[in-house]
């Protein structure tokens, strides 16, 4: 009798020892699967910017042509694109690119891998693969001690409506407003509705207004804590940064810097062909999305603002000199601005809806787009 209830009690210790396990993996299944899909979000979000980020770079080799005397080789361009999806596909932490591939306009795959050492004949979009491994806490009892979490995106380019002449150029650390026109009597700047369109190699000047939010805004490309003599750095020696479209920028300081270094910086790249990002909305506070909605309180006060980058402007800075930012140079500049940029028009870069390649090199004068199609 005493030896059927101590099997009996024995058994019930194992059916409860059983039972609490369950629950303890279950619970874990909830808590740590929790952690996995908040890291699906991360995860998509950084190959959705990798993608992008190569596909820029398509766009700009679309859009040269082989006309041009910057032209690069076959081998930089694919280095660059490389650059470009590591850059912006790895930059949340844990996060790594573990496929590159390049596509068609279609997004349709042409077997060849980014960074192989040539970009190849029709290739148009970029095929990016996230992963990120984060740990697990109770599951462990079951020996899973991490997910593996895997998104891919791809993200193609091409003429939106025509091409341009876009080159291999310096993103100068200075955005502009959607609406830029001109410069108001108190230093503001006044805008215009609808935004202001140039006409391929008209010629443009681009006033640097005073320091109010919604303003111009030099960029801090590594934020926080940026300053004169690193945006004069920035100009020189330009990092490898990711700028999708939209993105949010961080501004480190608003309207002018009176700065001779700053000036002859961006007149080193007098004649050619440079690209300014446009923006059209601030936030005070660091935003959650790439898009306006990850701004819960737009405006703000003060230099350290948040910009939304929404497009670039490439244009030719005038030779021998394009950029005036040192003194007053309102003679030279009008539109109210004692400070400016003098150039001619080229084309914008946007995200919008890519149409099919062009027929040999582009010609210039419309613009290209960048989309993310899956």
């Amino acid at each position: 009798m005493h030896r059927d209830q101590s099997r009996e009690r024995g058994q019930v210790i194992a059916i409860v020892a059983l039972a609490m396990i369950a629950m303890l993996v279950g619970a874990g299944f909830v808590v740590d699967g929790g952690v996995a899909f908040a890291s699906t979000r991360t995860v998509q979000n950084a190959a959705d910017s990798g993608a992008r980020a190569g596909a820029l770079v398509l766009a700009r080799k679309a859009a040269l042509g082989s006309t041009d005397p910057n032209h690069t080789t076959n081998a930089d361009w694919d280095e660059k694109v490389r650059v470009a999806v590591l850059a912006a596909g790895q930059s949340p932490t844990g996060v790594t690119v573990s496929t590159k591939e390049y596509t068609d306009y279609t997004g349709a795959l042409l077997g060849v891998s980014v960074g192989g050492g040539s970009v190849p004949t029709g290739a148009a979009g970029v095929r990016v693969v996230t992963n990120q491994r984060p740990g697990t806490f109770l599951v462990r009892v079951v020996g899973l001690s991490s997910w593996d979490v895997n998104q891919e995106a791809t993200a193609v380019s091409g003429p939106s409506a025509g091409c341009q002449e876009t080159l291999t150029c310096i993103t100068l650390p200075i955005t502009f407003p959607l609406t830029v026109y001109r410069c108001s009597t108190n230093n503001h700047t006044d805008g215009i509705v609808p935004p202001q369109e140039w006409a391929f190699n008209q010629p443009i000047t681009l006033p640097i207004c005073g320091g109010n939010p919604g303003s111009v805004g030099w960029i801090d490309w590594t934020p926080p804590n940026g300053g004169t003599a690193e945006i004069i750095g920035f100009v020189n020696n330009p990092p490898v940064v990711p700028l999708p479209l939209p993105s949010w920028k961080y501004i480190t300081q608003t309207g002018g810097i009176s700065a001779s270094g700053l000036e002859a910086a961006i007149n080193n790249y007098a004649g050619r062909v440079v690209q300014v990002p446009i923006f059209d909305s601030t936030c005070p506070d660091t935003p959650t999305n790439d898009q306006t909605s990850g701004c819960l309180n737009p405006g703000g006060n003060g230099n350290q603002q948040w910009y939304h980058v929404i497009k670039l402007l490439s244009f030719r800075l005038d030779d021998p000199q394009g950029a005036y930012i040192n003194g007053n140079n309102q003679s030279t500049c009008g539109l109210n601005s004692t400070q400016c940029l003098k150039g001619r028009f080229v084309s914008f870069i946007t995200e919008g809806t890519v149409l099919g390649p062009c027929a040999g090199d582009c010609p210039t004068g419309t613009s290209f787009a960048v989309q993310l199609i899956k």
